[in-house]
């Protein structure tokens, strides 16, 4: 996936570079320089869906209805009351296959966060970290916000 991922940006950098029609261009530029702008290409896909992520939290944070941190997560995954869970790239991997199990026998949708711990709960609103999150009730699509899926 990123072999394609890759391949598509070294050929819109190339032509890019055609369009430009300046050959010495290549000559001048080091392989330094070249991964820097593939990489500028590429962190903007994911900007993008950082910040629809992260205004898309805001919209649960206003609701209320969630929990943060692990125990509460488990706790509320085996209650039936969740309805996604959102994990921190950064979780330890014995702790983030658990979470993945109980959501795979309670049929529950899990995220994975893009972000650390700390970004997570920054995104949350909240001064602390938080390596997984548990949204309770999805909030649904009204006419003032377009942006949100329809339920």
């Amino acid at each position: 996936d990123t072999n394609r991922e890759s391949s598509g940006i070294k050929r819109r950098v190339r032509g890019v570079l055609n369009y430009i029609n300046t050959t010495n261009l290549l000559h001048l530029l080091s392989t330094s320089v070249l991964h820097q702008i593939f990489k500028m290409v590429a962190s903007k896909k994911t900007k993008k869906a950082m910040e629809s992520i992260n205004s898309r939290l805001a919209l649960v944070m206003k609701s209320g209805k969630f929990t943060i941190g692990y125990r509460s997560t488990l706790k509320s995954i085996r209650q039936g009351k969740s309805q996604l869970i959102i994990i921190a790239n950064n979780t330890p991997a014995l702790r983030k296959s658990e979470i993945e199990y109980y959501c795979m026998l309670a049929k529950v949708g899990v995220h994975h966060y893009s972000g650390s711990n700390i970004d997570l709960g920054t995104a949350c609103g909240k001064i602390l970290q938080s390596s997984c999150l548990c949204i309770t009730d999805l909030v649904t699509q009204t006419s003032s916000d377009p942006c949100l899926p329809n339920r």
